[in-house]
């Protein structure tokens, strides 16, 4: 996948015009729209027909760009008592998860 930019500069090196970033944007978000309406409909049938092979014993999943919750080890505070406190404090904080 490209950007919009990306995609325009590239159009611009093959010679093919009609095509400007703004209307690559708009075509991208329009046609992200409508994958949006009908996808309860294609996961549904990609359901039926995808057969999971029997040798599977495992499934990847690759997330991009997304914040997720993770854990940040943090010091106890002196002030709290060795009973009471934590035995392993944490602050969860909010960061960007991608891969590659």
């Amino acid at each position: 996948l490209t950007t919009s930019r990306e995609a325009e500069a590239v159009l611009k090196k093959l010679a093919i015009r009609g095509f400007s970033r703004s209307t690559l944007e708009r075509k991208g978000h329009a046609v992200g729209e409508r994958l949006e309406q009908e996808r309860d409909v294609m996961e549904s049938a990609l359901i039926e027909v995808f057969e999971i092979p029997k040798e599977a014993v495992s499934v990847s999943v690759s997330i991009d760009r997304v914040t997720l919750p993770m854990e940040k080890a943090v010091k106890r505070a002196k002030s709290t008592s060795k009973k009471k406190a934590a035995k392993r404090p944490i602050e969860v904080i909010y960061k960007e998860a991608y891969v590659g």
